[in-house]
C-alpha cells in the first residue's frame, strides 16, 4: 500500500469480474438443482447444457455453499461444461463426508470439504460415474 498499491481495486480485478450472465446462471442452478436426487439428498445441478455456462466461465463454487445449507443433503455435485467438451467437477459435503476421494477417482484433488476434477467424459457419463461413486460411498458409510 505503501508503494501505491490499492487494495480495493486490486481485490475488484481479482475477485469481481463475474460475466454479466453469471448471475443468471447462479440463479437457475439455486432455482432447478435436483435432477437425479441421491440417497440422502444429494444433488446434480447441471451448467453448460447450452454452452453460457463455459462462455460466462461460471463459478460452479458459488452454487456449492447455498445447495449444501439446504437440510437433508450429504453431497452437493456441480457439473459444468467447458469449451474443450471436459466437464469440470466441483463437489462439498454438508458434513463429513470426504469428497476429495470423489474427485481424485478422475484425476483431481482438493480436500475433505471441497473438491473438483475436470473429467474427459461427456456430461451424461459424467454425472453417471460420480452419482455411482457418491452412491456406493455414502451406502458404505451407512447414509445411502
Amino acid at each position: 500500500m505503501r508503494d501505491g498499491v490499492d487494495p480495493s481495486a486490486l481485490y475488484d480485478r481479482m475477485y469481481r469480474r463475474m460475466h454479466p450472465d453469471s448471475a443468471r446462471l447462479l440463479g437457475e442452478a439455486l432455482a432447478e438443482p435436483a435432477a437425479p436426487a441421491w440417497p440422502a439428498g444429494g444433488r446434480l445441478p447441471r451448467q453448460g447444457a447450452d454452452g453460457r455456462a463455459a462462455r460466462a466461465d461460471f463459478d460452479t463454487d458459488l452454487v456449492l455453499e447455498p445447495l449444501r445449507s439446504l437440510e437433508g443433503i450429504e453431497v452437493v455435485a456441480v457439473f459444468k461444461e467447458r469449451f474443450d467438451g471436459a466437464v469440470k467437477l466441483s463437489c462439498g459435503p454438508r458434513r463429513t463426508f470426504d469428497v476429495q476421494r470423489i474427485a481424485a477417482s478422475f484425476g483431481g484433488g482438493g480436500h475433505k470439504k471441497a473438491a473438483g476434477a475436470s473429467m474427459p467424459l461427456p456430461m451424461a457419463e459424467s454425472v453417471k460415474a460420480v452419482e455411482a461413486l457418491v452412491q456406493s460411498a455414502l451406502a458404505a458409510e451407512g447414509r445411502g
